[in-house]
């Protein structure tokens, strides 16, 4: 018996961090449940339960899932039950084996061997359970098959019920206005009655349709459900959202609520180290196949995702195609914009803060330990910088006239697109704008135009400032990073949405 309901404590581990972990302990609490109702009705026909026992009820369970076959095909018309066929239920299981069973109800049926031409004496003759994957068959059956082709991730996700219901007063859930070109079908459909899965690449049942490429490993019930809480995220209107021409920054924000759920599922999935490990039996062996199979998808798919940040980020440096950008990339393209305002910037960083600006690594590690401290940092920095960005934007006379020969500013185009998605506040906030001077030196303006500058970088960050993984000196840090369009009509920064971005 080598099912998850035989399991000893060692053996479970094992399953540790697998959906089939927490699966196992609710079968066994339904037959603990099952067996105590049994005694009961026995106890109540008078019969003496002393000589059966739970451990025999759970063989007894076990050969009913390792070896029944549903009773529809040879007993039809009736409700389906398990039905033990002696001796042929005993043949194990070969996802190659060519077979086919020929059913007549109510008389007899057929076990058909249809590649018996390659059938050996001495062969062992399997039969064939049909595409299951590993969960099933180590829970039902007691063994996995290693490299799965038919694998999956099992993955449950809902929206909280008032959410939930909010979203459908809204008609988020109509075929009309669900997004990406998906499939509409799962709108309508009981979210408990069939389980959902992540696909890896070449799966033999194909990926989920959508006009998104890095959201075809997911169901489209959960792309839906990170999708209305980035409307949320975001404070936009589901009214103003048109589902044929969704803004960039709500893909942006649905990729990365749905990048932080499988990240964070991976951590308590991790991947084992590629050494043989040896096994005490059977159960840990085939709970390891299952285990690894599953981290391998898992893991596999967050790389996916990550693909697409990682695409889009440029480290250390600026270029107009790429769209996400830490501080670092401000503060570099602040430098080449406008280089004496840049000098006096670094200056009260390095005043502020204590980083080390001499060169864009350094800066990027020193920031990333503040930010990960109990002070952080580039949230602030953020802040600093777009006041001074939008503070030398109206100075400049909305990009007409600047520092350098550039013919276009790529900051001011930041500021131009940010401005379209959040206003100027007609109030600000009560701030010490002589200290923010201390960052914007040079600028000869009035306290009141540094302050609603900086009352507006307070909102912008506070709403659309997100964190991203990424490696700086060798080592994985947290930045925290920016979705930055050159202006409204940056066509070409729209593209990343429609490329399929190889891990």
């Amino acid at each position: 018996m080598t099912t998850p309901l035989w399991f000893d404590n060692q053996d479970m581990q094992s399953l540790a961090g697998t959906n089939l972990a927490r699966e196992t302990s609710v079968k066994l609490q339904q037959l603990s449940e099952e067996w105590n109702q049994a005694k009961e009705s026995m106890e109540s026909l008078d019969i003496d339960t002393k000589i059966f026992s739970f451990e025999w009820f759970r063989w007894a369970a076990t050969i009913i899932s390792s070896r029944a076959f549903i009773s529809t095909h040879i007993i039809p018309h009736q409700e389906t039950f398990p039905i033990l066929f002696p001796v042929v239920d005993i043949l194990n299981h070969s996802p190659t084996a060519k077979v086919e069973w020929d059913f007549h109800p109510l008389e007899d049926f057929t076990l058909k061997i249809l590649s018996h031409g390659e059938v050996r004496p001495g062969d062992e003759v399997y039969n064939n359970y049909a595409p299951k994957q590993n969960d099933e068959l180590l829970l039902g059956y007691g063994f996995c098959i290693p490299d799965n082709p038919v694998e999956q991730f099992a993955i449950k996700m809902r929206l909280p019920p008032q959410v939930e219901h909010a979203a459908r007063s809204m008609k988020l859930f109509e075929p009309n206005n669900i997004p990406f070109g998906m499939d509409t079908s799962f709108a309508t459909a009981d979210p408990t009655e069939e389980p959902e899965y992540l696909r890896p690449r070449g799966h033999p049942f194909g990926r989920y349709e959508t006009r998104l490429p890095f959201f075809r490993a997911i169901p489209p019930r959960i792309v839906h459900m990170f999708f209305i809480q980035a409307l949320m995220n975001l404070n936009l209107n589901p009214a103003d959202i048109h589902t044929n021409s969704i803004q960039p920054r709500v893909i942006l924000e649905t990729l990365l609520l749905t990048y932080e759920a499988i990240d964070k599922r991976s951590q308590t999935l991790p991947l084992s180290p590629s050494r043989p490990i040896p096994f005490s039996n059977d159960k840990q062996k085939y709970a390891t196949i299952y285990r690894d199979g599953q981290a391998k998808i898992l893991h596999a798919i967050r790389d996916e995702l990550k693909a697409v940040f990682d695409t889009l980020r440029l480290h250390d440096g600026v270029h107009q195609r790429h769209v996400i950008f830490s501080t670092t990339e401000a503060l570099a393209r602040l430098t080449a914009e406008f280089p004496s305002h840049a000098a006096h910037f670094k200056a009260g960083l390095e005043a502020q803060y204590g980083v080390d600006v001499s060169t864009w690594s350094r800066y990027s590690a020193d920031i990333a330990v503040l930010e990960a401290g109990q002070q952080p940092a580039e949230l602030s920095v953020w802040k600093l910088l777009l006041c001074l960005f939008l503070v030398l934007y109206h100075k400049n006379g909305s990009g007409t006239t600047y520092e350098n020969n550039d013919s276009r500013q790529v900051i001011f185009g930041w500021i131009e697109y940010l401005l379209l998605q959040t206003p100027l506040p007609t109030t600000v906030t009560d701030m010490d704008a002589e200290a923010l001077q201390d960052f914007v030196l040079g600028l000869t303006g009035s306290e009141e135009e540094v302050e609603k500058a900086y009352t507006w970088a307070d909102e912008v960050v506070d709403k659309f400032a997100f964190p991203l993984v990424e490696e700086v000196q060798g080592e994985e840090v947290q930045r925290i990073c920016m979705y930055l369009q050159i202006g409204s009509d940056d066509g070409g920064a729209d593209g990343w949405m429609y490329q399929d971005h190889e891990a």
